[in-house]
């Protein structure tokens, strides 16, 4: 965070004061140490919208899509949209 807020300095985009103002507020939360991280709570969905997508469009059945993804089932044809003529790949 420290050097985006230095960035954003160099651009412009705030003042100096702000970026000292930060890196006070910064350093009192002890962030120079330990820097917060909200990496952990984020993971990678493209491979499941991949798979929901080949299965919606009959690329791969909803057996294979579930093994992709490691999941049951049950929640493979809870979150695909089929319509009522729609043939089921099972």
């Amino acid at each position: 965070m420290f050097l985006l807020v230095k960035r954003a300095q160099l651009l412009g985009i705030i003042s100096a004061s702000a970026a000292e103002d930060f890196y006070i507020n910064a350093s009192k939360a002890g962030w120079r140490k330990n820097e917060p991280v909200r990496i952990d709570k984020e993971y990678p969905t493209l491979l499941e919208q991949l798979v929901y997508r080949a299965i919606n469009e009959n690329e791969i059945s909803m057996q294979r899509g579930a093994e992709l993804l490691k999941i049951p089932f049950d929640k493979i044809v809870a979150y695909c949209c089929f319509s009522e003529d729609k043939q089921w790949n099972i």
